[in-house]
């Protein structure tokens, strides 16, 4: 049985609104089983967190005399742990171990933001899974997905569609329904996308997607919205947000991004990949090389060029992840 979205949160007038007046893919519906799996993830990380609430309150009890930066060093180091991480003023992904990738360059004249960072979070996903699941450091094995691989098989033989300013939930619906393709980094080496054969023996899938807010439109500025945020970064790994592109971000060079430039769109599709409260902003992953911000990554302060509007995660399938196992047993995670 489907139900109606994956938390259950869109009526069939929020559907409408979002389709209708703003041209926006909704998740539809996901399985029970998909269900049951987002909900033993968070159940397995409210338990460390729970452990690790314990812990830290029997650190302070053993260290009656310690300073304030001993203090906020064991803190940070024990309540990063599962859903307490959520709580910490400060979070990046790639200081938990998780490999994030470099920054990749969708080239000036070509709009593929949203493929970059949807192919990004999907391929984060399952390294988070793997990471989770103790299941040794994830390898790619020359199995990679690739931005113009994905493109190519969304839509076939379009080459003048390519370049064209595409939506990271259209990919992410295509990743449930069809898969992710693989083998970028041997099959598909020719420049000539359009010529490109998608197996669909190599493409793995995803399980469910959703929104970040049940108003995905809301620009996430109050302490509700960033806590929300802060939660699903926790949960599901890095996600995908829109920011509004001027050449003002374009010539960002470091420090805190803070434009402040509202108004809807022109949207860029980025990936947030934690948080720091001190800067107060967001650490995003860019597509525009490595030579953008710090190689590729900058910060974006709470709010600023409308920073975060439908924002998405998407959860990588285990079961395909083992069916993708054996078809290809070279390329286990």
């Amino acid at each position: 049985p489907f139900l109606k979205s994956p938390l259950d949160k869109y009526g069939v007038d929020d559907i409408r609104t979002i389709k209708a007046d703003y041209g926006r893919p909704v998740p539809l519906g996901e399985t029970q089983r998909s269900k049951q799996i987002r909900l033993d993830a968070e159940k397995k990380l409210q338990e460390i967190q729970n452990l690790a609430d314990q812990q830290w309150q029997a650190w302070l009890k053993s260290h009656p005399d310690a300073g304030d930066a001993e203090k906020e060093k064991a803190r940070l180091m024990i309540l990063s742990r599962g859903l307490g991480a959520e709580r910490l003023r400060k979070f990046d992904w790639r200081e938990q171990g998780l490999d994030v990738g470099p920054a990749g360059n969708q080239s000036s004249d070509c709009q593929t933001c949203w493929a970059f960072s949807s192919v990004d979070a999907m391929q984060i996903s399952r390294r988070l899974a793997a990471m989770r699941s103790q299941n040794g450091s994830f390898d790619d094995k020359g199995f990679r997905p690739s931005v113009r691989q994905l493109v190519s098989c969304m839509a076939p033989k379009a080459s003048a569609d390519y370049c064209k300013l595409g939506w990271h939930g259209t990919a992410f619906s295509f990743m449930v329904d069809e898969g992710l393709p693989l083998g970028g980094a041997t099959a598909y080496t020719s420049e000539d996308f359009t010529s490109w054969t998608c197996s669909k023996e190599q493409y793995i899938k995803a399980l469910t997607w959703d929104f970040v807010s049940a108003v995905p439109n809301k620009i996430p500025s109050t302490e509700a919205d960033i806590a929300e945020m802060k939660r699903a970064i926790v949960v599901y790994g890095p996600i995908v947000g829109t920011i509004n592109l001027d050449s003002c971000l374009k010539l960002y060079g470091g420090g805190v991004f803070n434009e402040e430039r509202y108004g809807d769109g022109p949207y860029h599709m980025v990936l947030i990949v934690g948080w720091d409260d001190e800067r107060g902003g967001w650490l995003i992953k860019n597509s525009f090389g490595d030579g953008w911000g710090d190689h590729g990554f900058g910060w974006i302060k709470y709010g600023s060029n409308n920073i975060g509007k439908w924002s998405a995660w998407i959860l990588a399938d285990p079961k395909d992840e083992e069916r993708f196992s054996k078809i290809v047993p070279e390329a286990q995670p």
